[in-house]
């Protein structure tokens, strides 16, 4: 028994559509400039990574979190603000488990992708998510 009122995308929060939406084409631009995607929506614990790729060039694994927005708020457009310190403690600890429960002893950084209104915006390249809440800087 079939019953359209539940469709998935009916019972799921808007921002879960929208981030999940990012994430694809975050996937897609990782790939078109290369990467080879190992994983997507990786849980270690409570903690999510949402990509985890390869680039071929700078021969790393990359660990991206994707942040994605539908439209402008009032004081603009700046998904990276929406990587804070909390969201970032439980990345580096995703990262770290990940690493350590695969045994992975190469290089790695981590990226964020900023998608606004189905665009790739930016993507900043091994972010330093150790600095202090104080001295946030972003690119």
């Amino acid at each position: 028994m079939e019953f359209p009122f539940l469709s998935s995308d009916r019972i799921r929060p808007k921002h879960l559509i929208v981030g999940a939406e990012g994430e694809d084409l975050a996937v897609a631009y990782v790939r078109s400039i290369g990467y080879s995607v190992w994983h997507r929506n990786v849980r270690q614990g409570k903690d999510e990574i949402d990509i985890i790729a390869w680039d071929p060039d700078d021969k790393v694994l990359v660990f991206v979190e994707v942040k994605a927005r539908t439209e402008k708020t009032r004081e603009g457009f700046h998904p990276e603000k929406a990587a804070t310190e909390d969201k970032r403690v439980k990345l580096r600890r995703a990262v770290r488990r990940w690493v350590a429960a695969h045994n992975y002893d190469g290089g790695y950084r981590i990226d964020l992708i900023c998608v606004q209104q189905k665009k790739i915006m930016n993507h900043f390249k091994e972010l330093n998510w150790d600095l202090p809440k104080q001295s946030i800087s972003w690119p």
